[in-house]
């Protein structure tokens, strides 16, 4: 079994996030992209992190972050959880 990986602040981390099913539900138009932008925002301002770059395909996000306070994800706070999976459906 590897190590835990240290969450260092100020160390800027790589993370990939897959929908759920695989399924193609970040569609290429204003209201899923604004949608998007307010729950990455607002797990950000959660999990005390900054945001450098993102980029989205039509079934997963690719997100570079900055770990402020050092803890880089709470469950609570993913964007592709909760509130973005509510306004989907």
């Amino acid at each position: 079994m590897s190590l835990p990986r240290a969450i260092v602040p100020g160390r800027r981390y790589m993370i990939t996030r897959r929908c759920s099913e695989r399924r193609f539900f970040l569609r290429p138009d204003r209201e899923t992209n604004n949608a998007f932008i307010y729950c990455l925002a607002l797990s950000a301002r959660k999990a005390s992190i900054s945001i450098v770059c993102v980029g989205t395909l039509s079934n997963h996000y690719l997100c570079t972050k900055t770990s402020v306070a050092g803890c880089l994800m709470r469950r609570s706070a993913m964007p592709l959880s909760g509130p973005f999976t509510a306004l989907l459906t």
